[in-house]
């Protein structure tokens, strides 16, 4: 409750001013070369919308080196500075934002637009004003193009806004910043679990003839195979389905949100037994529920001899093949050599601490998105 009273207690003395982005800035937007510059093997770290994840730079993704001589060239054009703002403002991803908080002597590609405020505005509340509805929008409605669209600096210059003194901005990026920061602390949560879950696989299942970890009372060797020898394919035919808003089963669709809305269908009702494939994706999904599927493109698959279920999901995860871009990998899966226990009890006690790893990774995904969706909340109602 106190945070919200300092919520309500800012925003009933702000006073804010309608102006162009460009009134904010302390010079005209700028980016970096236009040329594709010749990458060393040493130098300085070079940058692009690739780097440009979460709302952060991540320079483990940089475009690599550039030499000091031409990092001097384009310094003469923009030179990074702390607490710089950028904008993604060419391809797919345009809008996306980062702000600079490093003094690390770094160099950017053109196609990120570069913002720096001025001595009266406060360089965290632009950087969270253009992660505003408001904002976005217009970024996106003044894109020129199709699947890679292109945003003019002079007309991002031009976007409206509101702003308001350096004071009330200040307090207000304070605000938000706290929540950025708890939410990348529970970020870094997540990708702890995830590494967990990743050696657990590495070490509760077999490399030569034995698991590095295993039960006590399971000492047996494992048994090797191809995956399509214990493996048996269910027609997916009579259960795809239209995705709508309303529908009493899920439709399930490959790719990293399984659910691609509802439908009232006949479903798929022997959902204990199987594992959704996607063959395009690679992505696994276990139905809790009666289901019915998006496309040909996912595989009910269950196991063809005797093994538990959810053990059949994870050895699926654990040796499925890398994927080859967008291609059907069934046949690829097909032939990945796996090993397992024989001993349904061993399959079970396994399944069971990966399944317990699983549900602590999904808790989290739900603490991260929760933040998400308040921090969202802030941004539509301190920033108007």
């Amino acid at each position: 409750m106190d945070f919200v009273k300092i919520i309500v207690r800012i925003l009933g003395t702000l006073f804010w001013k309608q102006r162009c982005l460009i009134e904010m800035l302390a010079q005209p937007i700028t980016d970096g070369p236009h040329e594709t510059p010749n990458l060393v093997k040493r130098g300085i770290p070079f940058i692009s919308v690739e780097a440009v994840m979460n709302n952060r730079l991540d320079f483990t993704r940089k475009r690599g080196f550039i030499s000091s001589e031409y990092n001097d060239q384009c310094n003469k054009k923009y030179k990074p500075q702390l607490h710089d703002v950028y904008l993604v403002k060419s391809g797919s991803t345009v809008g996306k934002v980062a702000i600079v908080e490093t003094n690390m002597v770094f160099n950017i590609w053109s196609p990120l637009a570069a913002m720096r405020v001025n001595e009266f505005n406060n360089a965290y509340f632009l950087y969270y004003l253009l992660q505003t509805d408001n904002l976005q929008d217009q970024i996106k409605k003044k894109s020129k193009g199709g699947t890679q669209p292109n945003l003019s600096m002079r007309i991002l210059e031009k976007c409206i806004t509101n702003s308001t003194n350096l004071k009330e901005e200040t307090q207000i990026a304070l605000i938000l910043n706290k929540v950025d920061k708890l939410l990348l602390l529970q970020q870094r949560k997540l990708e702890q679990l995830k590494s967990i879950k990743k050696a657990m696989l590495q070490k509760l299942f077999v490399n030569k003839d034995m698991p590095i970890l295993h039960f006590k009372g399971f000492n047996n060797i494992w048994k090797r195979s191809k995956l399509g020898n214990i493996t048996k394919t269910i027609s997916s035919k009579p259960y795809i389905s239209g995705a709508y808003e309303e529908g009493k089963y899920e439709v399930v669709q490959q790719g990293d949100h399984p659910i691609a809305g509802y439908s009232n269908d006949i479903p798929f009702k022997n959902y204990k037994d199987v594992t959704l494939f996607g063959d395009h994706t690679l992505s696994l999904f276990k139905p809790r529920k009666a289901f019915l599927i998006a496309s040909d493109g996912i595989k009910i698959l269950s196991p063809s001899v005797t093994m538990d279920s959810l053990f059949y999901y994870y050895l699926l995860e654990k040796y499925k093949p890398r994927s080859e871009g967008y291609k059907r990998h069934f046949s690829i899966l097909k032939k990945s050599v796996a090993l397992f226990p024989v001993s349904i009890n061993e399959q079970t006690q396994i399944a069971h601490v990966l399944i317990i790893i699983d549900k602590t990774i999904s808790l989290q995904q739900e603490r991260i998105e929760k933040l998400r969706n308040y921090k969202q909340f802030l941004l539509q109602n301190m920033l108007i």
